[in-house]
């Protein structure tokens, strides 16, 4: 494993991610896309599925997507059967 750069008294890494996080969240906003952080999930499933180095560790995710319009039903519906979460997921990785 790398470096662990959030070992120690040392905070700022966090605010550093943090700012990626708010500055990617924006960026979102700005082309017409929800978002939304998340920090529970498997660090050891993210890195297997994106193919990261030793060196590298997710600490926090940012959902993207399209917001449901106003007026619609929060649930995913479509054609009133229910849409699986990996149907609404796109699988990227690093090369």
């Amino acid at each position: 494993m790398g470096e662990n750069l959030f070992a120690g008294d040392d905070k700022s890494p966090y605010i550093d991610q943090g700012v990626v996080m708010q500055t990617m969240m924006l960026a979102a906003h700005a082309q017409g896309l929800g978002s939304g952080p998340a920090t529970s999930f498997s660090k050891e499933a993210i890195r297997v599925i994106l193919n990261l180095p030793p060196n590298l560790t997710p600490e926090i995710e940012v959902c993207i997507g399209y917001a449901t319009p106003k007026g619609k039903s929060q649930l995913p519906m479509i054609n009133k059967k229910r849409v699986a979460w990996n149907d609404l997921t796109f699988w990227g990785r690093f090369s």
